[in-house]
């Protein structure tokens, strides 16, 4: 939490912070809940696309009610929209055999960031990299680290509306499954370029 805090992952009351909920907030409060949970054996197994990352996190609740895991797709490139298609296959108790569950998934990837948009959006309007005061890459655009110039940080606040529409169109995907006789649970996830999958149910 330490990390997250540090770099300001969190938009709030802070001015230097505040505007539109980036993917390191959204990240780092999908993370956030699974304090206190037991950690699960995890692993990815399938072929993947050359030069790219997978990988998975699991854990359950003490009483066992609760499932949470994230996979995360990675490829070192700031944008790209190739899309994968894959499942997390869950091995539950016997006593979640045959029942149906809820289960919720937030997928966070190229389709829902708004960054990817400004990065396409600033190049369009002739700023470039050398117009921030630290990095073109950080989301913080209107901070102290971000635009130098009122007239370039104008071209933001005239598109911030269009950024905060598609950060508040993040949100879970969740529907009815049901788990096997044999206790097994595949939910199905796609990501478009980078990303990361958060997926939770409650028996």
């Amino acid at each position: 939490q330490d990390y997250f805090a540090t770099w300001g992952y969190f938009s709030g009351p802070d001015i230097r912070f505040a505007g539109v909920p980036s993917h390191h907030y959204f990240t780092s409060r999908g993370l956030a809940l699974f304090k206190g949970l037991r950690r699960l054996p995890a692993s990815v197994s399938g072929p993947l696309p050359p030069k790219e990352e997978l990988d998975a996190v699991a854990g359950v609740s003490a009483d066992g009610r609760t499932v949470r895991a994230v996979v995360g797709r990675f490829r070192d490139r700031l944008v790209f929209t190739n899309r994968l298609e894959t499942a997390v296959a869950f091995r539950l108790p016997k006593a979640w055999a045959g029942r149906g569950v809820r289960v919720s998934v937030l997928t966070l990837d190229d389709r829902n960031n708004w960054f990817g948009d400004w990065q396409r959006d600033r190049v369009r309007h002739g700023i470039a990299d050398n117009d921030f005061n630290w990095s073109p890459d950080s989301f913080s655009v209107m901070s102290g680290r971000g635009l130098r110039e009122e007239s370039k940080r104008k071209v933001f606040e005239s598109l911030q509306g269009a950024y905060s529409a598609k950060a508040a169109s993040v949100r879970p995907n969740v529907r009815n499954l049901t788990v096997t006789a044999d206790g097994l649970l595949t939910v199905p996830i796609d990501f478009a370029g980078n990303g990361a999958s958060f997926i939770s149910f409650l028996h």
